[in-house]
């Protein structure tokens, strides 16, 4: 009986049993009238869903509300899900200062309007992503994770400006005996570029991160990230000719960074809303650009299309790309109580896409056939297997401090020295032999097993990752044995000595039910 399996690999297994997938890509849309106010009384028939240009027939149709929380009322709703929002502080574009004051009020707003029927969720962005808290409905638990979050480090983007009169205006440029600002204002123009590329690197990588831990989450999801002076535009133009090959190749490269925070949040499905914390005295904000949908310069129309015209902001690029929303005001209690009354109405519309999982990016448009409405939704996602999104997750750090247990996985670790004295652990993993779903097949009960190990150092890094696969053959005789115990899978690791995390995650292969087991090592 094969209760203890051995590593066995397959690139491409056959499968077990034909089966037909039925896809639905989701599109959460919130729907706002020119007044900003939500709009509740649509149906299926004022909405029209196009991908890559294409007319879509939706399956699926909902209205989603939550009544909009107050102190001392929960903000039940028994027609929305549970809502996730996951908090981003944006350490490269904040500083101390202004980040305490931030957080101070994003206390009082938990304080007043927490609603315990939403999850949420603490993160940092450095120069990586640390997730203080994951997603939970525990107030206290949420305001401890604010408090860790204002001891993290900061970089402030505080510099000396330059006369904005003298910026704008070509003729002091050419001014005859006068100072020739032109070197200067390249140089400088040339300087916080960079600066802004390296920041947005970190940045970019932080919510990519992020996005690809909570694709796999259930139900409304929305980032709220806190940051500030991530405008793209950086130079002037009466100074720019165009000719400055290293400033272009700057730009260049912040909008391969924005396209990829687009990318990956949009094959999330997690929508976007920047909370501007800048203070007024921040350097070089060229462009407040906001899509606010209560009557901002820049918004989407009921034909699905956004004026983008002379817009190069960062912030407003990840809001209006995503289904979110660009603050501006630098407000920070107005935009977070905008935010929680604009996700707590939306509608879900579903279709199934004409095409397999083919790895390519697609685009989503949302028209609305009644005038004079804005539409707020996702703009495209990344056309990628559930099987690589799981991949994805648990090489992050938040599959170990979050991890799946649907399916109930113990892992035991026992260690020994190896032939050149790097320790050598044995890892076993196991679960209920009910949860492997098997199939008779003439004298035998066949099914499969995945096995993904994933090794995490002392600092949370990924530095070992293995997926198996483990084929099962029963005979009568033995499955009705084996169900009276578990499934175990072994496999042995060689590893550096240290402290490492080791997390041991199994899949059925036909019913999809994902357990972990976490288990910490001293070698």
């Amino acid at each position: 009986m094969a209760s203890t399996a051995a590593p066995q690999t397959q690139s491409k297994p056959v499968p077990l049993a034909s089966s037909i997938d039925v896809r639905v890509v989701n599109v959460d849309v919130t729907v706002t009238d020119g007044n900003g106010k939500p709009v509740t009384d649509l149906t299926k028939g004022d909405f029209e869903v196009l991908e890559d240009g294409q007319p879509q027939a939706i399956t699926n149709f909902s209205l989603n509300q939550r009544k909009v929380a107050v102190s001392g009322s929960s903000g039940e709703s028994s027609t929305a899900p549970r809502r996730k929002v996951i908090v981003v502080i944006d350490n490269n574009y904040i500083d101390s200062r202004q980040r305490s004051l931030t957080l101070d009020t994003l206390d009082r707003f938990l304080e007043e309007r927490f609603d315990e029927n939403s999850e949420w969720s603490i993160a940092t962005i450095g120069q990586s992503l640390d997730i203080i808290q994951p997603l939970t409905s525990n107030r206290a638990k949420i305001r401890e994770a604010v408090a860790k979050a204002r001891k993290s480090g900061t970089v402030s983007l505080r510099t000396d400006e330059l006369d904005r009169e003298i910026l704008s205006d070509p003729f002091r440029r050419a001014a005859k005996g006068g100072y020739n600002y032109e070197e200067t204002v390249r140089f400088q123009a040339r300087d916080r570029t960079s600066r802004n590329e390296r920041s947005l690197a970190n940045t970019a990588k932080g919510l990519t991160e992020a996005a690809r831990s909570y694709s796999g989450v259930d139900g409304k999801k929305i980032f709220v990230l806190l940051t500030g002076g991530m405008e793209m535009n950086t130079s002037f133009a009466a100074y720019d000719n165009g000719r400055d090959h290293e400033m272009n190749d700057r730009k260049t490269g912040i909008a391969k960074l924005i396209d990829q925070i687009v990318i990956e949040a949009n094959t999330g499905n997690l929508a976007i809303y920047v909370i501007n914390v800048r203070p007024s005295d921040m350097a070089a904000p060229q462009h407040d650009v906001e899509n606010q949908a209560w009557g901002g310069r820049v918004g989407a129309s009921s034909t699905g299309e956004t004026d983008i015209s002379d817009v190069d902001s960062a912030a407003f690029t990840l809001a209006a790309a995503t289904g979110g929303l660009n603050f501006t005001s630098n407000v920070v209690r107005q935009s977070l109580d905008a935010v929680d009354a604009m996700t707590a109405n939306y509608y879900s519309l579903g279709y199934g896409p004409q095409h397999a999982e083919d790895g390519k990016y697609h685009s989503i448009t949302v028209r609305l056939k009644k005038p004079g409405l804005h539409a707020l939704h996702r703009r495209g996602y990344l056309d990628v297997s559930p099987d690589v999104q799981l991949e994805q997750y648990l090489r992050l750090r938040i599959s170990i401090l979050q991890p799946s247990n649907s399916v109930a996985v113990n892992v035991d670790t026992k260690s020994s020295a190896g032939p050149d004295g790097k320790p050598v652990v044995q890892l076993t993993a196991g679960m209920p032999w009910q949860q492997v779903t098997l199939l008779r097949t003439g004298q035998q009960y066949k099914g499969r097993v995945h096995v993904y190990l994933a090794v995490f150092d002392k600092d949370g890094t990924n530095v070992g990752f293995h997926h198996q696969i483990q084929d099962v053959a029963l005979t009568p005789e033995q499955f009705a044995e084996a169900v009276k115990g578990a499934f175990r899978y072994r496999m042995s690791v060689r590893l550096e000595k240290g402290d490492y995390t080791v997390a041991m995650t199994m899949r059925d292969d036909l019913s999809r039910d994902v357990g972990t087991g976490v288990q910490r090592l001293r070698l």
